[in-house]
């Protein structure tokens, strides 16, 4: 009986002994649980900073591309209107030139036509009767 006892009592010591590890051994699964969580709520923290991030980022992108587009379409406008207004001043200045020319062909006829009449003119005078030194 004595060696049942002993042998119960060895039993008991293993069981304490063995309880204490499991004690020690869950208190260090506890902390590394809360070192988990704390990492978890980290991260989830760093992740939701990120993600408002995101959307501010993509908000100023969306309102950036908007003007952009609005520049664009300004810039392309403003364009069109120059290239209709070179065109009009190229048409005009072909026009202006156009003109001149038949200016000047019309001054060359009137010069033509007078210098004509300057000669028929003198010669009207030279067929008056009367001094023609007088008349010079």
């Amino acid at each position: 009986m004595l060696q049942d006892l002993d042998i119960l009592a060895d039993r008991i010591g293993q069981l304490v002994k063995q309880s204490r590890q499991l004690q020690t051994e869950r208190q260090e699964l506890l902390a590394r649980l809360k070192r988990l969580e704390a990492e978890r709520d980290a991260l989830r923290e760093q992740n939701q900073r990120q993600q408002a991030e995101f959307a501010s980022i993509s908000t100023n992108l969306a309102s950036h591309q908007s003007t952009v587009a609005d520049i664009q379409a300004k810039s392309e406008q403003v364009q069109r209107e120059l290239t209709a207004r070179i065109d009009e001043v190229h048409a005009q200045n072909k026009q202006l030139h156009i003109d001149l020319s038949n200016e000047q062909a019309a001054s060359n006829v009137l010069r033509e036509v007078a210098a004509l009449a300057r000669d028929q003119v003198g010669a009207v005078l030279m067929r008056l009767p009367g001094d023609q030194q007088a008349q010079e």
